[in-house]
């Protein structure tokens, strides 16, 4: 691992994983609003990331609760779309 922990197998992993709890939902909620709202995350984000990590910790970090926290949070209500303009073909002569 980065951190230079050791692991010997899923079931170790899963205990280094289980023991930053919050440092994995903070990074997964990353992840997920990222790809949400089709975008990298800005330090104006921060503020939903920890709203986000709150409500899903609250809720015994149920993933379900993560998808309604995303789908709720100002930055998905509020995203502008953007649309693609195919590029115009050159006429031939």
């Amino acid at each position: 691992m980065p951190s230079g922990e050791k692991f010997d197998g899923p079931s170790d992993l899963r205990k280094i994983i289980l023991g930053r709890k919050d440092d994995f939902t903070r990074h997964f909620i990353h992840k997920v609003l990222g790809f949400a709202l089709g975008r990298s995350l800005l330090d104006r984000d921060e503020g939903t990331i920890e709203r986000m990590l709150n409500e899903v910790k609250a809720n015994n970090y149920s993933s379900q609760h993560l998808i309604t926290s995303v789908v709720l949070s100002t930055p998905f209500r509020n995203r502008q779309m953007v649309e693609h303009k195919p590029a115009k073909k050159a006429k031939k002569h």
